[in-house]
C-alpha cells in the first residue's frame, strides 16, 4: 500500500508525505546497498531492523493529529526510531556494515526491534488528544505551566538559565542531576520566540527567523557549549528550532514547493554541509580534551576547543588513513560505529551490543551488587536535606556514575576509579535486563505509561479545536527529545519520574514568577514622557 502510494505520483507536497517519500528512498537504497556490498545474516537482520522501524514511524508517528495534539511525545518517539533506522544508511556512509564490530549483531538487532514494537503500543495508546479538562491539563493551567508573558519575561528566563549556566562552568560543575542544571534548561526560552503562533493569541502568525537578537544569542550559547565540552550542549539549540519548525510545517500543512526554490534548495544543501562539517571537526577537537575536563577552568576549556578545532583542520589535510578494523569489547569500552558524530549520537546501536556483551561475563553475586547500587543511586536522586531528614547518610559522589559503567567495572575490565574518571554510555534494553532480568519490561512499560501520561498533559485542544502548548514544554522539549535516546535508559526514567519532571516545574514556576513580578514592577516605575 505504502509503495502504491508513493509511486502513484501524488503531488501533494506537504512535510509529511516529503518525509514518507524521503525515507523510503533512504530505506529502499540501504536495504540494496547493504545486501550487495555487505552480504551477510547479520547484516540482513540488521536491514529487517531498519525497514521495521520505517514502517512503524511512517503509519504510526507520521501523523497530522498526533503530531499536534502531542510533539512533546512525538520528539520521544523520533529518537527511538532513529537509534533503530539510523544504523544502516550510517554505517554505509562510513563505509561499513551495520554489524561493524558487534559481538552478538543478531541478538541485538532482533532485541531492539521488539522493544521498538513494544514501546510503539505505548505511544499509541497515549498520544491521543486531551481537551482542557482532562488528565493532569487542568492541575498544569492551573499552577501556571501554560502561562507565557511578554518576550521579554521570555528573554530574561533564557538569561537567567545562561547566567547559571556560566556560573556553574565557571565553577568545574559538570553535574546533571543538580537543581542548577535545571535552572540552566531554561536558556533555550529565547528560541520559541522564532514561533509566535506558539504562544501569541493569533495562531496564525508564521514563523519568524528574521530576528537577529536570537541568532547573536544561539551563537553566544555555542560559544559557552565549548567549555562543556558536550557537544549535544552546542546541538541542542538549533535541534529545538529543526523541532518547531517541523511542527510549524505540519500546523499550517505546508506546500514545500511554495517555500523551496532551486535557488535555496542548493543554499540550504551547502549550509548544512559547511555546518556538519564545522561541528564534526569542533566534536573532534572536544574528544581530545573530554576525560581531563576537570582539570581546566571554563575559560580554558573554550580555548582548548577551539584551538584543537583550528589545529585539526590542518591536521585532516594529511590524514590518509585506511579504515581501521573495529577495536573488540576485550580491549576497552568503544563508541567507534559511525564516523559522522551527529549520526553516531543516535544510532549507535553498538552500544546495546557491547553491554549485552560485558553482561555475559557477570555472577550472579555481580548482578546483585549491581542492583544494590542501583537502588542507592535511585535514592541519591532525593535533594540532600531530604536524605538528611530521613537520616540517609549517602556521599552522592561517590555513586556519581552511570549504571553502564558500573557494569563495565564489575565485568571486569576496569578498576575502581574509572567510575568517576570515565563515563560508559547506556542504552534501555540490555542496561535494564542487566538489572532486573525478565521484570524489566514490565517495569519499563509502567514507567513509559507514567511518563507519558504526565508530558501529555503539556498540549490540550480548546473548545474551537485549537491545539494550545505549555511554555514550560516548549522550553523543556530536549529533555523528552533526550528521553528516547540511547544514552538515557531506566535509570533517566525513574529520575525523570521522581525528581527531574518536578524540580524542572518547580523551577520555571519561581523563575517566571520573579521575572514577571520583575517586568511588573519595571513597568510600574518606568518613567513617562
Amino acid at each position: 500500500m505504502e509503495l502504491m502510494y508513493l509511486l502513484s505520483g501524488d503531488s501533494s507536497g506537504n512535510i509529511l508525505n516529503t518525509l514518507r517519500r524521503i525515507l523510503f528512498c533512504i530505506t529502499a537504497v540501504s536495504v540494496v546497498l547493504e545486501m550487495v556490498f555487505f552480504p551477510s545474516w547479520a547484516n540482513l537482520v540488521g536491514c529487517i531492523m531498519m525497514v521495521t522501524a520505517h514502517v512503524i514511524f511512517v503509519f504510526v508517528a507520521l501523523n497530522r493529529n498526533r503530531i499536534l495534539a502531542s510533539p512533546f511525545l512525538f520528539v520521544v518517539m523520533m529518537s527511538m526510531f532513529a537509534y533503530r533506522y539510523i544504523p544502516v544508511p550510517g554505517t554505509l556512509i562510513s563505509l561499513r556494515p551495520v554489524s561493524y564490530g558487534m559481538e552478538t549483531p543478531v541478538k541485538t538487532f532482533v532485541s531492539e526491534t521488539l522493544f521498538f514494537l513494544l514501546f510503539t503500543v505505548i505511544y499509541y495508546i497515549t498520544a491521543y488528544g486531551y481537551d482542557k479538562r482532562r488528565g493532569p491539563v487542568g492541575f498544569y493551567k492551573s499552577i501556571g505551566l501554560y502561562k507565557y508573558g511578554s518576550e521579554h519575561s521570555i528573554w530574561l528566563l533564557g538569561i537567567v538559565g545562561l547566567i547559571v549556566r556560566i556560573i556553574s562552568y565557571s565553577n568545574n560543575a559538570f553535574d546533571h542531576t543538580s537543581l542548577s542544571d535545571t535552572v540552566q534548561d531554561l536558556i533555550y526560552a529565547p528560541v520559541v520566540l522564532f514561533f509566535p503562533f506558539f504562544f501569541d493569541e493569533n495562531p496564525e502568525k508564521p514563523v519568524n527567523f528574521k530576528k537577529p537578537v536570537i541568532w547573536a544569542y544561539l551563537i553566544i550559547l555555542s560559544i559557552v557549549g565549548l567549555g562543556s565540552n558536550s557537544r549535544f550542549e552546542i546541538m541542542s539549540p538549533f535541534i529545538l528550532i529543526a523541532v518547531f519548525y517541523f511542527i510549524y510545517l505540519v500546523k499550517e500543512d505546508v506546500d514545500l514547493k511554495s517555500i523551496l526554490s532551486p535557488k535555496r534548495i542548493i543554499y540550504g544543501l551547502v549550509s548544512i554541509l559547511l555546518i556538519l562539517g564545522l561541528m564534526q571537526t569542533i566534536s573532534d577537537a572536544m574528544l581530545t580534551v573530554r576525560n581531563n575536563k576537570r582539570d581546566y577552568s571554563f575559560s580554558q576549556l573554550v580555548r582548548l576547543t577551539a584551538q584543537n578545532a583550528i589545529d585539526s583542520v590542518g591536521a585532516k589535510q594529511e590524514e590518509v588513513e585506511e579504515k581501521k578494523e573495529a577495536q573488540p569489547y576485550s580491549v576497552k569500552w568503544t563508541e567507534e560505529y559511525i564516523d559522522n558524530f551527529a549520526l553516531n549520537r543516535y544510532g549507535n546501536i553498538r552500544f546495546s551490543d557491547e553491554i549485552y556483551f560485558y553482561s555475559k561475563d557477570l555472577s550472579d553475586e555481580d548482578r546483585a551488587d549491581i542492583r544494590e547500587s542501583f537502588k542507592i543511586r535511585l535514592l541519591c536522586l532525593l535533594p540532600t536535606p531530604v536524605m538528611r531528614l530521613f537520616g540517609l547518610e549517602i556521599n552522592k559522589s561517590d555513586y556519581n556514575y552511570s549504571n553502564a559503567t558500573y557494569l563495565y567495572y564489575k565485568a571486569g575490565y576496569c578498576d575502581y576509579n574509572y567510575l568517576f574518571t570515565h563515563r560508559v554510555e547506556t542504552s534501555y534494553l540490555p542496561d535494564g535486563l542487566s538489572i532486573f532480568g525478565g521484570y524489566y519490561l514490565i517495569i519499563q512499560s509502567l514507567l513509559f505509561l507514567i511518563i507519558f501520561w504526565f508530558i501529555r498533559g503539556l498540549s490540550y485542544y480548546d473548545s474551537s479545536g485549537k491545539f494550545v502548548y505549555s511554555l514550560y514544554g516548549m522550553i523543556f522539549m530536549n529533555t523528552y527529545h533526550h528521553m528516547g535516546m540511547y544514552a538515557n535508559g531506566i535509570y533517566g526514567c525513574f529520575g525523570f519520574l521522581f525528581r527531574s519532571m518536578w524540580e524542572s516545574m518547580l523551577v520555571f514556576l519561581v523563575v517566571n514568577f520573579v521575572v514577571r513580578l520583575w517586568a511588573r514592577f519595571s513597568a510600574t516605575f518606568k518613567p513617562h514622557a
